[in-house]
């Protein structure tokens, strides 16, 4: 059984890994989110690391490295096919930007969706 299933079937574990739900209920949002815990202490470390000018260390580029084995084992791809970005959008408009368009071409999209997700293929 993978993390996602437990985490799923697991209520006391979803509670640990996300500390919001002590206080709150929480539904999912597309454009804010509290963290899970490991996040959190993931960010944590990195900011007392760099702080101290420890930047782009062995350490940190195998924590990226491992980061991205789990993420392409999660959904079944390889390692080097996982670019690590910042926001959606601008992974949206990355992979707008490597398609080669045609004039013929079509784009569906929701109609109320954020901008941010529909003009990298529609502007």
């Amino acid at each position: 059984m993978s993390f996602i299933d437990d985490i799923i079937k697991d209520e006391t574990l979803r509670r640990e890994h996300f500390p919001v739900v002590e206080h709150q209920i929480y539904m999912a949002h597309a454009g804010t989110t509290p963290l899970p815990k490991a996040a959190g202490d993931a960010l944590r470390l990195y900011a007392d690391e760099t702080e101290v000018g420890q930047q782009e260390t062995k350490e940190q580029l195998e924590r990226v490295r491992e980061t991205r084995e789990r993420a392409a084992q999660l959904i079944g791809a390889n390692a080097n096919e996982i670019a690590l970005l910042g926001p959606t959008a601008v992974g949206l408009s990355l992979v707008a930007l490597g398609l080669d368009w045609q004039p013929e071409d079509e784009v569906v999209c929701y109609f109320d969706d954020y901008a941010e997700v529909t003009t990298p293929t529609t502007a």
